[in-house]
């Protein structure tokens, strides 16, 4: 049976999918919710108002109070005259005030632009007037930052949260001691503003509508407001809860992604509620917080960048526990190199825990994930897991618009209900990212290059856009030099913990590749380059070697938790001799 299925494969992941397999025939037939983000967690919560909801520094709210707190605020937002259609600006990070808010506008037919905490304030004000927000949202300890948006014309109305409200009593009156409280013209606190509040109507579904404007990573530019909808956001929390995966009502859950980005607003926020689950709230990103939180709560699950998860393994404290409690680690941003996957596996299940490192990819204009890596079907060290149910990917070359076939390199294009509908007042990005076939599919550019294999499963080789050209030391030839694939070959190198290569201008060479480099300090780094320099000479032809390789403690990265390749540019051009 298997042999005649393999014959009628036509050889192209498109149009075989050989990813189906892993899902069930229910899965792959099922309709996708139609309805608002409120509507998606109230019918997935309805029955279940005893459940916790939210825990938010040992202080846990029920699914009951949440959508208490959701109507109070809906009502609250209604009363300072926020309208179906309306653009609120959001700076904040996942408190439950946060939260309210977000479905409160969802429930008013409202839409959330979900602004980077680490802007400018005049990067705030320009994207505030971008977007014509009457009202906005600002967490109280950003307010320093942010209060000159109080100068734009549009603003009518500046909403504080307070990020010590839903705190037990004795941390909310310790940070009221410390806090020193910044004021702005145009501030209404969220107290007032919930004490104030009208009645107001729940807004009518309407299939496309949008819900959200996230903003893309911003590592090679400034970043772009992606517009999702609805039915974006349903699909990423509808695909997980219909997957065969560890996750059930009830488990704790611990997102370590701030809500402004996809990823975080999707996975960290969205999925976990609509299944039901306790979310653990994090306020600090870092490796600390989350070794300190991992400590205390013992999560069931959690997401978070590749950058920050291995810290996991570095505490003496996690290192004795019995870790069978831990069923789920999600990891996003910067990938692990394979040693340190390997690494991170063989310590999870050593001290009896069931979680693989389960790797996926995405992007903002799809949602947050595209593919992803479960427990169920781990074991492609280096791959980005399989393309979720009802999503596709084709393999386009380079160089053309032919489809590539299976182990093929090309860059990556994706469809699928997440694939958003458009960057915010920027046609001329829209037309360059999306388009649509001869099928009426709609289909996103990624920008990245990667191939699929037989078995369905995603692997990510590199960016188009980090594409340079060299030239030969033997004849002066000009050849194609891939920074990602030459630090993928490092990273192969036994006791390389984490690789980032950049290119930069050469007067002979006309590019040049240089390596960053984190091995532990214990080694000598003397033979560590050399077993470096071994190994990528007899991987790669030379005018890819690098002609330099720098040891650092860590790679740099944004806010978000991606490699910062301008800063590892800078870093390289700072060393010219």
């Amino acid at each position: 049976m298997q042999e005649q299925t393999e014959k009628k494969l036509t050889g192209y992941p498109s149009i075989d999918k050989p990813w189906l397999k892993y899902y069930s025939e229910e899965a792959i037939n099922a309709l996708l919710p139609q309805c608002t983000l409120y509507d998606y967690l109230w019918e997935n919560n309805k029955d279940h108002m005893d459940d916790v909801a939210l825990n938010y520094f040992d202080r846990k709210i029920t699914y009951g109070k949440l959508f208490e707190n959701i109507k109070k605020t809906a009502n609250g937002f209604f009363s300072i005259g926020v309208r179906e259609g309306d653009i609120v600006t959001v700076f904040s990070v996942n408190t439950p005030e946060t939260i309210y808010s977000l479905y409160a506008l969802n429930l008013l037919g409202a839409i959330s632009n979900m602004e980077y905490i680490t802007e400018s304030g005049k990067e705030a004000v320009s994207a505030i007037e971008k977007c014509k927000s009457k009202t906005i949202i600002i967490l109280d300890a950003l307010l320093p930052r942010f209060s000159c948006v109080a100068n734009c014309n549009t603003v009518k109305n500046i909403v504080v949260l307070p990020v010590c409200r839903s705190m037990p009593t004795v941390k909310r009156v310790l940070y009221h001691l410390k806090a020193k409280r910044t004021f702005c013209s145009k501030e209404i606190t969220f107290e007032t503003m919930m004490k104030h509040g009208i009645p107001c109507q729940k807004a009518e579904y309407q299939t496309g509508k949008t819900a959200v404007i996230v903003h893309s990573g911003g590592t090679t530019g400034t970043p772009k407001g992606v517009v999702l909808s609805n039915d974006n956001l349903n699909y990423i929390a509808w695909v997980f809860k219909n997957h065969k995966n560890d996750t059930k009502r009830g488990d704790t859950w611990l997102c370590a992604i701030p809500a402004f980005h996809a990823f975080g607003l999707a996975m960290g926020i969205i999925f976990p509620l609509a299944q039901g689950m306790q979310l653990i709230l994090v306020v600090k990103y870092n490796d600390q917080e989350l070794v300190r939180l991992f400590i205390k709560h013992k999560p069931n699950h959690i997401m978070g960048s590749g950058a920050h998860i291995p810290s996991i393994q570095e505490s003496k404290e996690i290192q004795k526990m019995d870790l069978s409690f831990f069923k789920t680690c999600g990891l996003g941003g910067t990938p692990l190199s394979v040693n340190k996957e390997k690494e991170l596996v063989d310590f999870l299940a050593a001290r009896g825990s069931i979680a693989k490192a389960s790797i996926g990819y995405g992007m903002s204009e799809t949602s947050s994930a595209i593919s992803t890596e479960l427990n169920r079907y781990y074991g492609k060290p280096g791959s980005c897991g399989i393309i979720l149910c009802k999503s596709n990917v084709k393999v386009i070359e380079q160089d053309g618009h032919f489809e590539q076939p299976y182990g093929k390199t090309g860059e990556l294009y994706f469809s699928g209900p997440g694939v958003m509908t458009e960057y915010y007042q920027n046609e001329e990005e829209t037309t360059h990212v999306l388009f649509t076939d001869e099928f009426g599919i709609k289909w996103v550019r990624s920008g990245d290059l990667g191939h699929v294999d037989k078995d369905g499963f995603l692997f990510i080789t590199g960016r188009v856009k980090r594409i340079y050209s060299t030239r030969s030391e033997k004849n002066g030839t000009i050849y194609k030099l891939f920074p990602d694939y030459v630090a993928k070959v490092i990273s192969q190198v036994q006791n390389v913990e984490d690789c980032a290569v950049v290119c930069i201008d050469d007067p002979d060479f006309k590019t040049i590749a240089v390596a960053f480099v984190v091995v532990d300090t214990a080694f000598d780094l003397e033979l560590m380059k050399k077993a470096i320099e071994n190994h990528v000479s007899e991987v790669l032809p030379s005018y890819c070697t690098p002609k330099r390789i720098c040891f650092v403690k860590s790679i740099p990265l944004t806010p978000i938790g991606k490699t910062d390749f301008q800063a590892l540019e800078h870093m390289a051009k700072g060393t010219d001799k």
